[in-house]
């Protein structure tokens, strides 16, 4: 009777059947703690990076990322290739648990400038002394590694949530209820910014003190994951697929020529590189003005993380309201369009805006591109990949999301880097301005190639989707050709829709017939 309620509720969010009520809701909660520790971590790793480091360091912490996370996804594969699923998870929790702990510690020596940690013996006295003269030397290098790691651990736990699924259900059981795994992503993500928010702006912690909460919530994280895996054999099998085969692995050099063979998909990958470099400068924009703006690191911890409860508020409201209804009046081709004309008309918003509005702007510009990014321009990529073939598109997506998005991420940084280096902001008395205007002018310039670029996509989607769905026409008549009698069905058809009551009656009484299966052989 429980799990027929529990079955209930949860058909509210996704499409939930049988004996996967359990297993679903236990992976939702993973994920909701998941994102729950992410948005917490993701307001400090914003706030001191702005607080901390010059604004011509910034881009070395995104350089780094794009140069290195390929080689920890190299690494995040091996292991789980070599370590049995429940431990190789177990250990990248526990691994990410202590992290938090060496990162509040780091931060902690910073901010207080003296040794909390009480020591018995003089060599562990002299380590500590050692790393309260070495922390201040080297910051903000520690800041530099604390975003690497924010970013890896993102991406690798995300990775874990998917394997856990695929590990439990079938690809399309999995499919059915990535509403409610979403659902709880997302809950989870408010969750997160809601308590940052109000922790620190409460004066309750200081900003380095919110990654204390995040152990804890690893730590039931990890009770999910086991309790998961545990429970893995009550699984109803006769409700879903068979067991999940692995995926055949494919190399960079494989995946990129499955891109270069297709005009439809470069031009693809070209679009999502534009949209990629804008939403990096317009980034470093917000940085810019945010530094400026808000100077205590309380303050600004707190603001970043009540901006990003405000992005997933308005993209859940927004994607719920519009998105479909947008895809279903206009169509892809007028969706398409939205998010890049929509960035123009507020990037060409900042050379009119006085100072003062700036901060303004500059949330409006980021929150914009975040809300479409997670809503309509989300869906419409969706639906860019459907005229691809499945093969194909597996290897471009690998190539897409690993090395252009990288790709473009890197380029972003380096543009800024340059523009910084070249116009000698550091040295000038309009310094926020002047860097948001004239990053104002690169990002026009990407987000115009984005809107080309859009329309491009656009002229070979037709032609891609015909060319997709002729073979499938051509199947379809020669399965009709080899099973069915086309001069017989056209009589019957002509039969029913004629006014001859018997003769109608009689091949319906048949049909009816054929369909309990109650012919005897001889009819």
């Amino acid at each position: 009777m429980a799990d027929g309620r529990l079955e209930r509720f949860l058909n509210r969010f996704g499409d939930v059947r049988g004996r996967e009520a359990r297993a679903a809701l236990t992976l939702s909660g993973f994920f909701f703690l998941i994102t729950f520790t992410f948005y917490i971590i993701k307001p400090v790793k914003e706030s001191f990076l702005i607080g901390f480091a010059r604004p011509s360091w910034w881009p070395f912490a995104d350089l780094a990322t794009a140069l290195l996370i390929g080689f920890v996804v190299a690494l995040n594969a091996r292991l789980l290739n070599r370590l049995p699923r429940r431990t190789y998870l177990t250990a990248c929790l526990l691994f990410f648990i202590a992290s938090l702990f060496v990162f509040w510690f780091v931060f902690d020596v910073h901010r207080t400038m003296q040794i909390m940690t009480p020591v018995a013996d003089s060599s562990g006295i002299s380590f500590f002394l050692w790393l309260q003269v070495a922390i201040p030397k080297f910051w903000p290098f520690p800041v530099f590694v604390f975003c690497f790691w924010a970013d890896v651990f993102i991406v690798m736990s995300v990775t874990q949530f998917w394997i856990a699924v695929n590990d439990v259900f079938g690809p399309h059981q999995a499919k059915r209820l990535v509403g409610l795994f979403v659902t709880g992503g997302l809950f989870g993500g408010i969750a997160g910014s809601a308590l940052a928010a109000l922790m620190v702006f409460a004066r309750l912690i200081r900003p380095e003190d919110l990654l204390l909460v995040c152990p804890a919530l690893l730590v039931l994280a990890l009770v999910t994951i086991n309790i998961v895996y545990a429970e893995q054999r009550r699984i109803d099998a006769a409700a879903g697929d068979g067991p999940v085969s692995a995926a055949a692995r494919v190399g960079y050099l494989e995946s990129f020529r499955a891109v270069k063979r297709s005009r439809y998909l470069l031009l693809l990958a070209a679009m999502l590189a534009s949209a990629m470099i804008a939403g990096s400068l317009i980034n470093y924009q917000f940085k810019t003005v945010v530094k400026s703006a808000i100077e205590n690191s309380g303050d600004r911890t707190s603001f970043i993380a009540v901006f990003f409860l405000v992005i997933l508020a308005v993209s859940t409201v927004f994607h719920l309201v519009t998105t479909g209804r947008i895809l279903k009046s206009y169509g892809i081709r007028w969706a398409i369009l939205i998010a890049p004309v929509f960035l123009i008309a507020g990037s060409l918003a900042v050379f009119l805006i006085p100072a003062g509005a700036m901060l303004a702007w500059v949330c409006a510009a980021r929150g914009g591109d975040k809300t479409f990014d997670n809503t309509i321009s989300q869906s419409v990529r969706e639906l860019l990949y459907v005229p691809v073939p499945a093969e194909v598109k597996y290897k471009a997506k690998i190539f897409i999301d690993m090395f252009v998005n990288k790709f473009a991420t890197g380029l972003g940084a380096g543009l800024f880097l340059l523009l910084y280096s070249l116009r000698r902001f550091e040295y000038r008395a309009d310094q926020p301005l002047a860097i948001v205007r004239e990053l104002g002018v690169l990002t026009l310039i990407f987000l115009f190639l984005w809107l080309v670029l859009t329309r491009l996509v656009y002229r070979e989607y037709p032609a891609v989707l015909k060319k997709d769905i002729r073979p499938k026409w051509t199947e379809g008549r020669q399965a009709v050709a080899a099973h069915v009698d086309v001069d017989l069905t056209l009589k019957i058809f002509n039969t029913i829709q004629s006014r001859e009551r018997s003769t109608t009656l009689y091949y319906m009484n048949v049909f009816n017939l054929l369909r309990g299966n109650d012919l005897t052989p001889e009819l």
